[in-house]
């Protein structure tokens, strides 16, 4: 199993998951998001969380779960922080925030 942040914590709480790792898709091509893999797989997109982790312009980070189908609303998250500017965390930032 991937050990990460996240699953110590689900394991810790004693929270039931699934680690799902994108494979390729029968034409041997990756799957590009979360939609094509669970299209793939015949799941439902609300049956997983997706994490999304931000930037604020303070230069925190903020991870956000929400439901695979779902959205995030931006505005309301900036509210809620209480910060006016946010953006999507690059790549590179992905494993110095979180560890993995």
């Amino acid at each position: 199993m991937i050990e990460s942040l996240v699953t110590e914590l689900l394991e810790k709480n004693d929270i039931p998951f699934d680690v799902v790792e994108i494979p390729l898709s029968e034409d041997k091509k990756p799957i590009r998001n979360l939609e094509e893999l669970l299209e793939a797989e015949g799941r439902d997109p609300n049956s997983v969380v997706r994490s999304l982790l931000f930037k604020t312009k303070s230069g925190d980070f903020v991870l956000l779960a929400v439901a695979g189908g779902g959205r995030a609303d931006w505005a309301t998250l900036r509210q809620h922080l209480g910060e006016r500017k946010l953006r999507m965390a690059e790549f590179d930032e992905i494993e110095y925030a979180t560890g993995y």
